[in-house]
């Protein structure tokens, strides 16, 4: 994926072992020290919003990286809230889970995917069923 559009795949963890795994699965390089980095394009952030994960502020502000949060819940994680004070492009968890419904849709249907019924039916049920609302 990332190796197809001609990107450097870097893997960051906070265990080495599964950054090893991760990195040699996917032919990627392992990062010990996201301060190391020079530059980035593209953050995918996977890990639970309870992790309050981060980037160094100054990496953020000096590269303004794509970033995408794949947590639901909050929306908006630690990660996005800090991304989109730098003014990078973010995409959450939520809108990756869409994305993802709309390809599989088509893949196996072989029909576009109504994107307006779709979304909306899924934002209503997201924000419906937020625990922090009830």
């Amino acid at each position: 994926c990332i190796k197809f559009l001609g990107m450097e795949l870097s893997i960051y963890n906070r265990t080495f072992a599964k950054a090893e795994n991760v990195a040699n699965r996917f032919q990627g390089s392992i990062v010990k020290d996201l301060t190391s980095l020079e530059h980035i394009d593209v953050v995918v952030g996977t890990v639970p919003a309870t992790a309050g994960f981060q980037l160094p502020d100054d990496l953020v502000a000096r590269c303004k990286p794509i970033v995408l949060d794949a947590a639901y819940r909050p929306r908006n994680t630690k990660l996005i809230l800090q991304a989109d004070a730098a003014g990078c492009k973010t995409f959450v968890g939520v809108q990756m889970l869409i994305e993802q419904g709309l390809a599989q849709f088509e893949r196996w249907t072989g029909q576009t995917a109504p994107r307006d019924v779709i979304e909306r039916n899924v934002y209503e049920y997201y924000d419906r069923s937020d625990p922090g609302k009830k």
